[in-house]
């Protein structure tokens, strides 16, 4: 038996106590022109409130009737998009908006979806094609846009770590009732995947970009070109049809089914082969950008970086950072700028900058943070970060601004061990688990200031804990008796639904998918990352587990909702898994699923494409990948 394993309680006593990004910035040695019609963001330019007019188009004939969705998404980081605007075309597949149902705010990114139609084969409720129409305050702000096959294979594939796949129904200001509807949370700067996706295609005219049109072989640009028209080419020869299911043996069903997953919706499946870490790998925070994972080494006093790739595979990026000793949880800023570390053997909070590229750069030094801090949460608007004290039962606050930390007031006793920490979703309550003490503390924010609202018994010892997206539910993991245990939120108000539930072993860790229809708990006991359902009452169902590395401790989603990414402290690695997503009903689900798991499917993709090609040149030889090399 290892050291780090005989020292488990120790810990735990501490404890509670781009493939595509990457070809599109090549072409810039292929002689691609940088600029676009979208540039970064600026707000220089004023843009007045007009009419947002386009076409959808598929496989080059207008799509009659497809019903248009325009959606903003917001300059605050993880604020969910508002349906802005609808629209359904014409019988030559125009459209147009006279007026926005909220006006957007400078920064919003504004895209569109378009569900439905008839494109020359029948109406195909299939049909869901993609595109942007820019950041609204920039002075290139595109009013006129086309829709079609490349923007959506363009868009997917910039955008994919923003986009989470949810019920329509569930976006503010949707006026649709029924499918599933890119979410895109909000972030600060849309500049980086804005001009990557320009670099594909000109979203005005709905073509391929003309430094790609012109490339030859054997030019990254050429093979970039020749990727987008065989995903367009069979996006186009589902969209041209009249649809169908996957196991049909239509273009549509064949197209779906070989995106179909064969496990069951919400499970993990491993993704990759675990990835080293430092020494005793504890907590993980993944960017807002969901490029790069960092992982909090408890066993060597530094931070590593890890590079996301679209598919979710992880590698290592750069060298490890030196924070100070025991470093425990970690927690980006609002504005993805800045990452805040506890340190549970120093008793201080270091803070890093995050630089444009990923790296870390430690600034000044540590700050003060109580004995053995541990758990860290923000407020939603990002003033604020409340800090656990596991060493003498507190919970400190700090202003943030800039980077820079100040302590707020004095620290809130709050009981014996304050295990972990968060915060609801309206900014009004936070709910700290102490798992000495026995406890589930419910407090009340103003201004940043903290109080006791009310304490709740729970004699299973709680730990980990975590709030649903929709902020309905809270699920604490036990970590005395192996059980986790469920409340409703009602008014700030915890009230338990049923008695703990019986898991396994040691719970460390819990999380919400990121539509809130399961979550993810670690049981390091018996070294599983196990699955549950939960459904619109609160009702709990295990449907599955998966094993991670040596003893499992900490769990992160990435923002797009597709992977998860698992710490084992034992053999100092993080697990990569993908999360299910089931079989897709419509081309934009399947073409997402399809570039995230480029290299089982591109063989038979390639084999869908329809001959002659809708789009440009097609390969004759060796099928292309979904991806660049």
């Amino acid at each position: 038996m290892s050291d780090l394993f005989l020292n488990y309680q120790l810990i735990v006593w501490l404890r509670i106590s781009c493939i595509w990004m990457m070809a599109v910035l090549t072409l810039s040695s292929c002689g691609v022109n940088s600029s676009s019609p979208i540039p970064a963001i600026s707000r220089d330019g004023a843009v007045s409130e007009a009419a947002l007019a386009g076409q959808i188009i598929g496989g080059r004939q207008p799509i009659v009737g497809s019903v248009v969705y325009v959606f903003a998404a917001s300059i605050t980081n993880s604020v969910a998009p508002t349906q802005i605007g609808t629209a359904v075309t014409g019988s030559d597949g125009t459209f147009s908006i006279a007026s926005w149902s909220r006006t957007p705010v400078d920064g919003d990114l504004i895209y569109l979806f378009a569900v439905g139609g008839d494109a020359g084969g029948g109406v195909n409720p299939t049909i869901a094609l993609m595109s942007l129409a820019g950041v609204w305050g920039d002075a290139h702000f595109i009013s006129h846009v086309q829709v079609n096959e490349l923007t959506t294979i363009a868009f997917i594939s910039q955008f994919t770590n923003y986009i989470a796949k949810i019920p329509c129904s569930s976006i503010t200001g949707s006026t649709a009732t029924t499918g599933n509807c890119p979410r895109i949370l909000g972030e600060v700067d849309w500049s980086v995947p804005i001009n990557n996706v320009a670099s594909l295609v000109d979203v005005s005219t709905g073509k391929a970009a003309v430094a790609l049109q012109v490339a030859t072989y054997p030019s990254a640009a050429y093979v970039t070109y020749q990727n987008l028209n065989l995903q367009a080419s069979v996006l186009a020869n589902c969209v041209n049809s009249s649809g169908g299911v996957a196991g049909d043996g239509s273009a549509c069903g064949n197209l779906l089914g070989l995106a179909s997953s064969q496990s069951p919706v919400g499970i993990l499946t491993v993704n990759a082969l675990p990835v080293a870490a430092g020494a005793a790998p504890a907590g993980i925070t993944i960017s807002h950008d969901g490029q790069f994972a960092y992982v909090s080494n408890y066993g060597d006093n530094t931070i590593s970086t890890l590079r996301i790739a679209n598919d979710g595979t992880l590698s290592v990026f750069g060298s490890p950072t030196t924070v100070g000793v025991n470093p425990y949880a970690s927690a980006i800023s609002n504005d993805g700028q800045f990452l805040f570390v506890s340190n549970s053997g120093s008793d201080t909070l270091s803070t890093i900058h995050i630089g444009a590229n990923g790296r870390l750069d430690v600034i000044g030094q540590p700050v003060p943070a109580g004995r053995n801090p541990g758990a860290i949460a923000f407020t939603p608007d990002g003033r604020f970060m409340f800090v656990t004290s596991a060493g003498d039962g507190k919970i400190l606050t700090y202003s943030v601004l800039n980077g820079s930390l100040s302590m707020l007031g004095q620290p809130l006793q709050v009981g014996i061990n304050p295990v972990s920490i968060v915060v609801s979703a309206d900014g009004k309550s936070a709910y700290v688990s102490d798992s000495d003490g026995f406890a589930i503390v419910s407090l009340i924010i103003s201004d940043g200031n903290l109080h006791i609202a009310n304490s709740i018994n729970l004699e299973q010892g709680p730990y980990s804990m975590a709030i649903s997206p929709n902020g309905k539910y809270s699920v604490v993991a036990n970590f005395n008796n192996a059980s986790f245990s469920v409340f409703s939120i009602t008014q700030s108000v915890l009230n338990l639904i049923t008695p703990p539930i019986t898991d396994s072993s040691r719970l460390t860790d819990i999380v919400f998918s990121v539509d809130g229809q399961f979550f993810y708990v670690v049981d390091s006991g018996q070294q599983y990352t196990e699955t549950f359902s939960i459904d619109q009452n609160g009702n709990v169902t295990q449907i599955g587990d998966t094993v991670p590395g040596i003893l499992p401790w900490s769990i992160a989603i990435s923002p797009n909702g597709q992977f998860a990414y698992v710490t084992n402290l034992n053999d100092a690695s993080v697990s990569s898994f993908r999360i299910s997503t089931g079989t897709p009903t419509d081309t934009w689900s399947a073409i997402a699923n399809l570039q995230a798991n480029p290299t089982n499917t591109a063989v038979a993709l390639f084999a869908l494409a329809p001959s002659p090609a809708v789009y440009g040149p097609m390969p004759s030889n060796t099928p292309l990948s979904l991806t660049l090399p």
